[in-house]
């Protein structure tokens, strides 16, 4: 089990202020591009999921975040030693935006960019661009909603190193929501690169009150 996000946090009507553990990454989530774990995991391993410990601020007319954060799980000030700035923007009902920067002391650490389209309510794609530790992770990822209870989703991710050669992985299946949280999840993986495995995978998704 891992504590993906815990932290305290302070709204009014034009200010958020969080302080702990909290995901920065908008539009790339589980709500606009729903894949499956494995894809999910995998981008975690590169640092697309942009979680960090600190503290940020956010105006949320303008969608600006200013914050101190670690690039570790330590609570200590002393590990905030980057500086993150944020944009996150709904331009209409069909593009999102999301930039992201975070330096400290070494060069600029994290340099981050997402784009979401939404042309129906029913179909979501976001393609994201994020530069770390010397990678650069690419993104693409489509769903689309056939029913009430049937969705359809496609990605691939590609990373490419600084030196040496880009790997990734392509995923596509089909997931059907049973009801309370559990979610029937059929898809299958291919790896990119030296690595060219294909998987099949089958299995029940859980995401709810537990």
């Amino acid at each position: 089990w891992m504590t993906l996000a815990g932290k305290i946090r302070a709204e009014n009507d034009d200010w958020a202020l969080e302080i702990g553990r909290s995901c920065t990454r908008q539009y790339a989530g589980y709500l606009y591009a729903p894949t499956t774990t494995s894809f999910d995991n995998q981008g975690m391993i590169k640092g697309t999921s942009r979680t960090y410990t600190g503290t940020t601020l956010t105006h949320k007319e303008t969608g600006l975040t200013l914050g101190q954060v670690a690039s570790d799980t330590r609570m200590t000030p002393t590990h905030w030693e980057s500086t993150l700035v944020g944009w996150a923007k709904e331009l209409n009902n069909e593009w999102a935006i999301h930039l992201q920067a975070t330096g400290g002391r070494k060069p600029l650490s994290t340099l981050g960019a997402t784009l979401k389209w939404q042309p129906t309510k029913k179909t979501a794609v976001v393609a994201e661009a994020l530069h770390w530790n010397r990678e650069t992770t690419g993104i693409l990822t489509a769903n689309h909603k056939l029913t009430d209870a049937l969705s359809l989703f496609a990605g691939v991710q590609m990373t490419s190193p600084h030196q040496g050669k880009a790997e990734g992985l392509a995923t596509a299946g089909a997931c059907y929501n049973l009801g309370k949280g559990f979610q029937l999840v059929a898809a299958a993986h291919q790896k990119l690169g030296t690595d060219r495995t294909t998987t099949a995978l089958l299995g029940i998704k859980y995401a709810g009150d537990f």
